[in-house]
C-alpha cells in the first residue's frame, strides 16, 4: 500500500506496474480497494493493475459534502499522471462506475476502454425518489444486513469465510461517506454521459439482476449502441466476489484487445501457456523462426486467443478437438497442461475426445486420450 496527497486530500493505492499495459479498478460506495482482490488475483500475468480508495473510503482522506463525481475523476487523473501509467482500460463498479465514466468523458487521452461492472447498482437521477432514499438507507445499515443483499444465498452458504470478509470490508467503510459518495455519483446520469464517451465502452453484468436493473441495463445499452454488453454467473449478485475468475478473463481479453497485435499475444500466450514454456520458446529461436514466432504470436496468440467473443475454456477445448481431428498429436501435451489456466476440466477434455471419435475417428480419439492420461499423470505428480 503507498499514499499521496492530491489536491489536499490523501489517496491511498496500490499499483503493478508493466509495459504490458494497465487495468485501473474502482470500487463501489461503502468498499474500499480489496473489492478487486480476487479478480486481480485471477487476472492474466503481465498485465499492470492500480487500485485506490476513493475519498471517504478506505485509508483515504475525507469526503466532504460539497464533493462531485468530477472532483473523483480529477483525483485518478492525478494518480495516474503521478505514477505514469499512460492510457489505461478502467474497470469501475456502481458508483466507481460512475467516476471511471467521468474520467473517460474529460480525459478520453487517459482510457482506452471503460468496463462497467455492474452499472444498473449505481444511483444516478433516473432513479425514482423512493428508491434513492431505500438504496441510501442500505448503504447505511449495518453490514450483517448488506452482506444478504450483494452476496448470494448459494455463495454464502458455500463460502462462510469469504463472505466473513466481505462483511468485515463492509464494516470498516463509513456508513455517511458511503451515503455521500452516492449523492455524488446520483448527480450523473450514465446513459446522458455515454453518449458523449469517444472510447469503447464494454457493460458486465450478473445474468439475474431484477427487474429494475434490466431495465436499466436496457436504458444503457440503448444509450450507447456501439457498447458491448457481457453476462457471467448464474444468479451471482457481487461479481468480484462470486465470480472473480471469469469476470477477470473478460477483462483480461478486453486489455489484450487494447495493446499492440504482439504486445497483446505475449500476454495471452504467457497466461495460457506459462512463463516457463514461453521463455524456453524464446530462447529456442534463432534467426531463422524469429519471424515464425512473431506470427504465432500476433495471428494465434493476439488474433483468436485474445478474442473475448468465447471464453478461453471453451477455445481451449476447439484447439484440442482440432489437433487430435488433424492429427497434431505433437502439440496436444502443451494444450492439456494449459487447461490449468483455461478452465477446461477433464470431463470437458473426455467429452471433446469423444466427439474427436465420433467425427473424426476412433484412432485419433485413441492416441490423444493414450496422451491426455500421460499428461494428467505427469501434472498430477508436480502437484
Amino acid at each position: 500500500m503507498d499514499a499521496i496527497t492530491l489536491r489536499d486530500q490523501l489517496i491511498a493505492f496500490r499499483h503493478r506496474p508493466s509495459s504490458a499495459g494497465t487495468v485501473v479498478f474502482i470500487s463501489p460506495a461503502g468498499f474500499d480497494q480489496g473489492y478487486w482482490d480476487h479478480v486481480i488475483t485471477a487476472l492474466d500475468r503481465g498485465l499492470g493493475t492500480l487500485t485506490f480508495d476513493l475519498r471517504g473510503q478506505g485509508l483515504s482522506g475525507t469526503l466532504s459534502e460539497d464533493v462531485m463525481a468530477g472532483d473523483l475523476a480529477a483525483d485518478l487523473a492525478g494518480l495516474m499522471a503521478h505514477l505514469d501509467t499512460g492510457a489505461a482500460t478502467l474497470v469501475g463498479a456502481a458508483e466507481g462506475g460512475v467516476v471511471a465514466a467521468m474520467l473517460a468523458q474529460s480525459r478520453p487521452d487517459l482510457v482506452h476502454h471503460l468496463v462497467l461492472v455492474d452499472p444498473h447498482l449505481a444511483m444516478g437521477p433516473e432513479v425514482s425518489a423512493d428508491e434513492a432514499v431505500i438504496m441510501r438507507s442500505d448503504a447505511a445499515a449495518p453490514a450483517s444486513q448488506r452482506v444478504n443483499r450483494y452476496l448470494s444465498e448459494a455463495f454464502r452458504d458455500a463460502h462462510p469465510n469469504q463472505a466473513s470478509l466481505f462483511r468485515h470490508m463492509l464494516e470498516r467503510g463509513s456508513g455517511r461517506d458511503a451515503v455521500r459518495l452516492q449523492a455524488a455519483c446520483s448527480k450523473v446520469s450514465l446513459a446522458e454521459l455515454g453518449s458523449q464517451l469517444a472510447v469503447p465502452v464494454t457493460f458486465i453484468s450478473g445474468t439475474d439482476c431484477g427487474s429494475k436493473g434490466a431495465e436499466r441495463l436496457r436504458a444503457l445499452r440503448a444509450a450507447l449502441p456501439a457498447s458491448t454488453c457481457i453476462s457471467i454467473g448464474d444468479g451471482a449478485i457481487c461479481l468480484p466476489f462470486e465470480e472473480a475468475s471469469e469476470l477477470a478473463g473478460k477483462i483480461s481479453a478486453i486489455a489484450a484487445l487494447d495493446l499492440p497485435r504482439e504486445a497483446a499475444g505475449a500476454l495471452v500466450r504467457r497466461a495460457v501457456l506459462g512463463d516457463a514454456h514461453v521463455d524456453r520458446a524464446g530462447a529456442a529461436a534463432t534467426a531463422f523462426d524469429r519471424s515464425f514466432q512473431t506470427l504465432i504470436t500476433e495471428g494465434a496468440w493476439g488474433t483468436v486467443w485474445a478474442s473475448n467473443a468465447i471464453s478461453r475454456r471453451e477455445r481451449s477445448m476447439i484447439t484440442l478437438a482440432l489437433l487430435a481431428a488433424l492429427g497434431n498429436f505433437d502439440e496436444i501435451p502443451m494444450h492439456i497442461r494449459a487447461t490449468r489456466a483455461t478452465g477446461a476440466s477433464r470431463t470437458d477434455i473426455e467429452q471433446v475426445f469423444q466427439h474427436v471419435a465420433v467425427y473424426a475417428g476412433v484412432p485419433r480419439a485413441n492416441h490423444a486420450i493414450r496422451l491426455a492420461k500421460e499428461v494428467f499423470r505427469e501434472m498430477e505428480s508436480d502437484d
